[in-house]
């Protein structure tokens, strides 16, 4: 509830967040599973032939977030210095009903700047 509250707030849709004050409660930690370099080539020989190769070497070895990748444009490539730029992700935002100014089940991509600098 306060996720989307937030993105109320940066969307202008609220002026503040009422959740932001009241009590938190922790939730369950995701399970990580961490791959040995056996399971990372395993991994890596079964992607090779996969049209999502390129992204998911980006992962694995650049730490990118899904929306970082999916907002990758080519000029972000620097292919002399052998380096990515990232300056923006790709998010799906809800849209909302102008008339009843209800959330609508469908959803836009815009682009937006990436978490971290």
């Amino acid at each position: 509830m306060n996720i989307a509250l937030k993105d109320a707030v940066s969307a202008g849709y609220l002026n503040r967040n009422p959740v932001s004050a009241s009590k938190t409660y922790p939730r369950k930690k995701a399970n990580i599973f961490v791959f040995d370099k056996v399971q990372t080539k395993r991994l890596l020989n079964a992607a090779k032939y996969n049209e999502w190769y390129l992204e998911i070497l980006l992962g694995i070895f650049c730490g990118l977030r899904k929306g970082e990748i999916l907002g990758l444009k080519f000029g972000d490539f620097d292919l002399e210095n052998h380096s990515v730029k990232i300056s923006r992700q790709l998010s799906n935002n809800p849209l909302i009903d102008n008339k009843s100014n209800k959330l609508v089940d469908e959803y836009r991509q815009v682009e937006k700047a990436p978490k971290n600098k």
